[in-house]
């Protein structure tokens, strides 16, 4: 009796054993291989630069305005998140919100600043084929998506 209590169980933990590796090759085989994935993100600013062909001095000048627009435009984003987090918490627990909704406008309004600021801010450094290409791509990817 007691012999085929182990066997039971022995074909029991061989049959959990499969159902578990099918589960992982099945995982594998869809999300590894079979789902498409996204190419990797090049970064929005080499590839405006790329496409207008900025040439290396005209990068040299550039770098350093791109460099201090990344850091302020994360800074600003990282604190408007914050209020819109703290927004959602005083919002779920009904508490008032004027004061952060204020907030985020205004951090909006400071983003906005920020982006018109650094596009200002490259302008000399373009000729006038790069700006108007530059300007044509802005518009492009201007939208609501």
């Amino acid at each position: 009796m007691f012999s085929r209590k182990k066997q039971i169980m022995f074909l029991a933990s061989i049959a959990l054993n499969v159902i578990l590796i099918s589960a992982l090759a099945i995982y594998f085989l869809f999300a590894v291989i079979l789902l498409p994935h996204e190419p990797p993100q090049r970064d929005w600013l080499e590839f405006y630069f790329e496409e207008l062909n900025i040439s290396e001095e005209q990068w040299e000048e550039l770098r350093p305005l791109v460099e201090s627009y990344r850091e302020n435009w994360t800074k600003k984003c990282m604190e408007i998140t914050h209020y819109r987090r703290e927004l959602l918490t005083r919002l779920e627990h009904n508490q008032p919100i004027d004061e952060l909704l204020n907030r985020v406008v205004e951090g909006q309004r400071e983003m906005q600043e920020i982006v018109l600021n650094h596009i200002d801010s490259q302008r000399p450094i373009l000729t006038d084929e790069q700006e108007r290409r530059y300007f044509e791509i802005l518009r492009r990817h201007t939208s609501c998506r």
